[in-house]
């Protein structure tokens, strides 16, 4: 498998080798890997090259393709805290922004602590705008770009429901998906559909013998304004499909 970025296009290119006798194909491609790497700007356009260098005929296996979101894991987290107003108004300009430092402050306003930092949150910008949201990711995206592209500190965020909520805010209000003839989607709310499994199908049918198919068409957009601060988080994604003789 190899990647090629080329400006605004990025393809996915797999081998089935000489000599190949396996009659299905499971392929999975950790897309993000790759695109957590460079800056994405606007929409990506992602191809898909399958060079069957097998004596065998693939074709695609209907209702194989799928998107699973690799959640955040605790080993694996990139997201850095920020330089938020909640924050800023927590401690002084001289203060760190480190968890100790976090965890005085908040248990000077009658927190328990790092641990209800995103109880801080919650009150700090209910109170401000004058809203009664109940969770980080249901705030109006003025306050989610405060809380994710304010200036990043070195301190790893470290409240867990400050992390899942960013992360369920990634998903459904700022990455999409697109097929031909589609509206964009978010991903958290992508469900397959007979049309886009019909797009695969047509695409990637009669892979023939030491022959070379393309599929283009899917695009993959990150939500102008937080273009800049995904490379210091690690949300990621990878799709997945088959192939049989």
């Amino acid at each position: 498998m190899d990647f090629e970025n080329k400006l605004t296009s990025l393809i996915v290119s797999f081998t089935i080798p000489e000599g190949y006798h396996e009659k299905e194909i499971l392929l999975k491609p950790d897309i993000f890997s790759v695109l957590k790497d460079f800056n994405i700007e606007n929409k990506i356009r992602v191809t898909i090259q399958i060079k069957n260098r097998s004596s065998q005929t693939y074709h695609y296996v209907n209702q194989s393709f799928k998107i699973e979101k690799n959640l955040l894991q605790e080993e694996n987290n990139y997201l850095f805290r920020t330089k938020n107003k909640a924050l800023k108004s927590l401690i002084s300009p001289t203060s760190s922004y480190c968890d100790s430092s976090l965890d005085t402050s908040l248990k000077k306003k009658g927190y328990s602590g790092i641990q209800s930092l995103d109880r801080y949150y919650l009150d700090f910008y209910n109170q401000k705008y004058h809203l009664k949201r109940t969770k980080i990711e249901n705030f109006p995206e003025y306050i989610m770009k405060d809380l994710i592209t304010s200036p990043k500190t070195s301190y790893l965020e470290t409240n867990l429901s400050v992390e899942k909520s960013y992360e369920y805010y990634f998903y459904h209000h700022l990455l999409f998906l697109k097929f031909p003839k589609d509206q964009w989607t978010p991903i958290g709310k992508w469900q397959k559909s007979e049309g886009k499994d019909f797009f695969f199908h047509q695409s990637l049918k009669n892979i023939k013998a030491h022959s070379t198919k393309r599929m283009t068409g899917m695009y993959i957009l990150l939500s102008e304004g937080f273009q800049k601060s995904y490379p210091a988080t690690y949300f990621s994604l990878t799709f997945q499909f088959r192939l049989k003789v």
